[in-house]
């Protein structure tokens, strides 16, 4: 799972914890989540994620060049989210916050298409 976001953005405020939750719960089963914190301060985005006690990677990208190698995926909207399968092919893409019930059922539907 791959979430674009940023501490500046309300959404991505109210998904994070949200994101954590299901992360604690699917960590291990194999799945890997990474955050991408995009047009932001590091400080800013720092205390954000000790603030939500997010506990996944995130990477720091303030100029959001990351989100522009994802050839055909909205670079510009944030919160968004790449689901990938195990193969690496993408399984899903939520532009704007995901619910958590949804990212949970994908995820699932994931894992039970690769036997864990």
């Amino acid at each position: 799972m791959i979430n674009f976001w940023g501490s500046w953005c309300a959404p991505c405020r109210l998904e994070t914890p949200e994101l954590q939750a299901v992360y604690a719960d699917v960590r291990d089963r194999g799945v890997q989540f990474v955050g991408i914190d995009v047009k932001d301060q590091r400080q800013l985005a720092s205390a954000f994620v000790s603030e939500v006690g997010a506990e996944y990677p995130s990477l720091f990208d303030p100029r959001g060049e990351i989100a522009l190698t994802f050839n055909g995926f909205p670079a510009n909207v944030v919160p968004s989210t790449i689901l990938l399968d195990a193969s690496g092919d993408v399984a899903a893409v939520y532009t704007g916050a995901v619910q958590e019930d949804d990212l949970r059922k994908a995820l699932d539907s994931l894992l039970q298409e690769n036997g864990s």
